[in-house]
């Protein structure tokens, strides 16, 4: 279905034609990656991929936004529904099971645009380190790989990570990849409020818009919602073009 002036309102930032080039892989729909791909569905990438093998449990309605009748229903396939009411135009691919490699090009075989126009951004949504290590260490050797984007929250405490291909930042992401067993584990009743998730939805589709407007994708963001006098870009990481490497736009 195509609705008319659809994109009007965002086309001097957000234009369609380089919306369409862009196959957009989500990792993980809790938390974090039910909004993500919630609101990149209104903003209308030429694809989108979910990925995610969890079942919608009792525990999630509060937590991660999904009604009461998804319950017990698989987590993509109920979003797959949320998404395709929002955007029919947009093409979905819909994976219920565990990341693995494959997934880039599913996304990309559907997507609008052909051959080199084709760019692919992956948004890593999960809470284990050791699979952000894996998407991150499958998708930096893909060919069509243009942003990789980690989201990762603990209560209030948001952090968003940035690697441009091209930039610093591809080699800055990971170093923030530490082992397993030093992560912090937050109590289970701390883990997760909705209204964050909306604000860290909001800053990874501003780091993609950056990146299309040829704008430095931020390496790194931390933001604590509870302490809002802390907001300050004072300790920012500074992104640098790597010589000799084009940068999209």
């Amino acid at each position: 279905m195509t609705i008319p002036n659809r994109y009007d309102r965002q086309t001097s930032i957000l234009p369609v034609d380089k919306l369409q080039e862009i196959s957009l892989l989500i990792v993980g729909v809790g938390a974090i990656g039910r909004p993500t791909s919630l609101l990149a569905s209104a903003t209308g990438f030429g694809s989108i991929g979910i990925c995610d093998p969890d079942t919608v449990e009792p525990h999630n309605l509060a937590a991660q936004g999904y009604k009461e009748s998804d319950v017990g229903r698989k987590k993509v396939i109920a979003l797959s529904s949320e998404m395709e009411a929002t955007n029919s135009e947009t093409r979905y691919v819909h994976l219920v099971r565990e990341f693995d490699e494959t997934m880039f090009d599913q996304v990309l075989c559907v997507s609008p645009a052909v051959g080199r126009n084709r760019k692919l951004v992956v948004i890593s949504c999960v809470d284990s380190i050791d699979v952000r290590k894996e998407i991150w260490e499958a998708a930096s050797k893909h060919s069509n790989l243009e942003l990789f984007l980690d989201a990762r929250m603990s209560g209030p405490v948001l952090q968003v990570y940035g690697a441009q291909k091209g930039w610093s930042s591809f080699a800055y992401y990971p170093t923030s990849l530490f082992p397993g067993d030093e992560a912090f584990q937050a109590p289970c009743s701390a883990r997760s409020m909705l209204y964050p998730c909306y604000t860290i939805a909001g800053m990874l589709v501003s780091q993609i818009s950056n990146w299309m407007r040829g704008l430095p994708v931020e390496p790194y963001i931390s933001m604590n919602l509870n302490d809002m006098s802390g907001l300050s870009m004072e300790d920012r990481v500074v992104p640098t073009r790597l010589e000799g490497d084009l940068v999209s736009s």
